[in-house]
């Protein structure tokens, strides 16, 4: 057995284990996690381990302009897409590169991974969302509305962001209402 093959047995079993452990909580939404994605990537390098060894040099040559365009593009269809479950599969079809293509342009032109990206402009559109809420909106509805499979995950990533809970917003601006008692 090789490191590669270990490596992945392992990687494969602790997103079993978490997605065993995610669909206890009734909060989740499990088709929002994509763990279809992920698992077909791990098999996919179980019986292909080459492709984990393939150095960076090997990646595709895209134009600056070309790149340029096709993340454009890319970026505002995330934005049109947040509320739908995003894997990295998405966003190669999009932009129609490798995985290694996308992640290279995408650091090069937006300073994170396009996954970074994504969880962000969902964070961003929860806050718009915080801070006009609309009448019987609540934590869980904002979350799943902006694309977040469990409100506990929204809320570490919306505290760590933002420095405030998600729950602390929407009752800051629920009391900030005229005429509301």
């Amino acid at each position: 057995i090789s490191l590669g093959l270990v490596g992945s047995e392992m990687c494969i079993r602790d997103s079993l284990w978490t997605l065993h452990q995610l669909t206890g909580d009734p909060g989740t939404d499990v088709k929002l996690l994509r763990f279809d994605d992920v698992l077909i990537r791990m098999v996919v390098l179980l019986l292909l381990p080459e492709l984990q060894q393939n150095p960076p040099s090997t990646r595709e040559l895209v134009s600056k302009t070309e790149a340029q365009s096709k993340i454009q593009a890319l970026l505002d269809w995330i934005d049109a897409h947040l509320e739908s479950p995003i894997g990295l599969s998405d966003l190669e079809a999009q932009v129609h590169w490798s995985r290694r293509t996308l992640q290279y342009a995408f650091q090069s032109a937006c300073g994170c991974s396009p996954m970074q990206w994504v969880k962000r402009r969902r964070l961003q559109r929860a806050m718009q969302r915080l801070r006009n809420p609309q009448p019987g909106d609540s934590i869980t509805s904002i979350a799943r509305s902006v694309g977040f499979a469990s409100p506990v995950s929204f809320g570490r990533g919306f505290r760590r962001l933002y420095g405030c809970t998600p729950s602390s917003l929407l009752r800051q601006t629920v009391d900030a209402i005229p005429g509301r008692v």
